[in-house]
């Protein structure tokens, strides 16, 4: 090549090229041509061999490659050439538009913008404006730069009011500009509990502020379902006859005799469910009278009951089996299995906690047989998620929160949800967490009986699961 990037061939002496071939090939990823064959005039004395044809459209690196082959030794060359993307000439809104999230917090999903060139190449670099334009809500933000991906996003905090709010983003400078759109609503998602043992003050209290809690992450109003059976239908533990149409969720609540201090605390589960979605429409929550007092007196009640209603509403093996997001359960014999769950939004919550330097990768860890029988693969590992409600121990003397990674499961499982309603959680998922305090086993707290589904008329289509997805 000369200075000026033109391929050049001498003959074998140092004088100038008499007529060769000179074939010049381009290396590329994406859609660029070349006309590959090229003659050298005899009278051209330098022995330049130019051409004017090539066409690039996708930003990326090329090798251009140029073989002479007319003489007895056949010689190449080769260079490399990186195409930049033009300036801004779309954008588009391909993620978190048109959602629905509760009133008063960040949508799940960021409202995400993609700017291209002219040629459909992502433009890096390029700053977004975004600008609330109805509903009220405020941003993170009110402008981002693109990545190498040509995106840029701003978390969205809804309007306090319910209906619509609207979202403008615009490429700084430009007249280029794309909009967004959301829904904001009240919690749409009610539990119902009804006690059939007597409780105290407090220990309603509780229900109540965990049905509250519950309310404030699944938001999505389910079906309605009509549902006639006689009395002890569900858990046969003395359930009232029951006609009538469940909105959402019925939990059936008492304190029991159960196994004496330190064993089993309670258990919970959902014992009908509807057959359109699999989503739990009616569940059982039982606590250990024995218990109770020293619960209450640690302050630790409260999280057992909220973890136990994570139980109804489907957290666990039972329902994580029928959906197939369990994998690799557990057997006794077997306590060093990698169980762990899949679905594709619990492992980006995971991932986005910093599940990504977790070596299992791509997947949340579920207690295997180490946990014990009730508690193997119906909880997060306790070794690897540490102080996270839905473990299958509680952590005494510290906050056990409930995260997004458990919220995220409920997304998973098919219920609309508030991600930004989770508590805060860290935790260094590298190496197993230190405990804190003396853990509680929350052994055996899954009901595994029968279950039941029903359709959309209230008929009870039979025992057992839905078939395995």
């Amino acid at each position: 090549r000369d200075q000026y990037g033109n391929v050049v061939t001498t003959d074998p002496d140092g004088g100038g090229a008499t007529t060769e071939q000179v074939t010049v090939a381009l290396t590329t990823p994406g859609s660029a041509t070349l006309s590959g064959t090229k003659t050298v005039a005899i009278d051209w004395g330098a022995g330049q061999a130019t051409f004017g044809d090539l066409s690039v459209d996708v930003a990326d690196t090329y090798t251009l490659t140029a073989t002479e082959t007319g003489f007895t030794v056949t010689d190449a060359t080769s260079a490399s050439f990186t195409i930049a993307a033009a300036a801004p000439s779309s954008v588009s809104n391909p993620e978190g538009d048109g959602q629905t999230g509760l009133v008063g917090y960040d949508l799940n999903e960021p409202p995400t913008v993609l700017v291209q060139d002219a040629s459909s190449n992502p433009v890096q670099g390029a700053t977004v404006d975004f600008v609330v334009t109805g509903g009220g809500g405020s941003l993170s933000s009110s402008s981002a730069v693109t990545d190498a991906d040509g995106k840029a996003s701003v978390d969205w905090t809804l309007g306090s009011g319910t209906g619509a709010n609207t979202l403008s983003a615009t490429v700084n400078g430009t007249a280029i500009t794309t909009n967004f759109t959301a829904t904001g609503i009240t919690s749409q998602y009610g539990i119902d509990v009804r006690f059939i043992s007597a409780v105290d003050s407090t220990t309603g209290a509780a229900f109540d502020s965990a049905a509250a809690r519950w309310a404030r992450l699944v938001i999505g109003d389910v079906s309605d379902v009509p549902i006639i059976r006689a009395a002890d239908h569900c858990f046969g533990e003395g359930e009232p006859a029951i006609s009538e149409t469940i909105d959402d969720v019925l939990i059936w609540a008492s304190v029991v005799p159960i196994d004496g201090v330190g064993g089993v605390l309670g258990s919970a589960g959902f014992c009908y469910y509807r057959t359109a979605d699999s989503i739990p429409l009616i569940g059982q929550m039982r606590f250990d009278s024995a218990d109770l007092p020293w619960l209450i007196a640690g302050g630790q009640f409260e999280d057992v009951v909220l973890h136990e209603m994570g139980h109804v509403l489907g957290l666990g093996r039972t329902l994580w089996s029928w959906l197939g997001y369990l994998q690799n359960p557990s057997l006794p014999s077997s306590p060093g299995v990698d169980t762990h769950f899949d679905g594709a939004r619990a492992i980006a919550a995971f991932d986005a906690l910093g599940g990504t330097s977790y070596t299992g990768g791509a997947k949340v860890p579920v207690e295997n047989a180490q946990g014990g029988s009730g508690t193997q693969d119906s909880h997060w590992r306790e070794t690897v998620l540490g102080s996270e409600l839905m473990t299958g121990f509680l952590n005494g003397g510290a906050a056990n929160p409930l995260s997004r990674l458990s919220v995220a499961a409920l997304w998973d499982l098919g219920y609309l949800v508030n991600l930004a309603g989770a508590d805060t959680y860290a935790q260094a998922f590298a190496a197993p967490p230190p405990g804190a305090g003396n853990p509680i086993h929350l052994q055996n707290d899954e009901y595994v009986g029968p279950v039941y589904g029903v359709d959309p008329s209230g008929t009870v289509v039979g025992r057992g699961g839905p078939p395995r997805e």
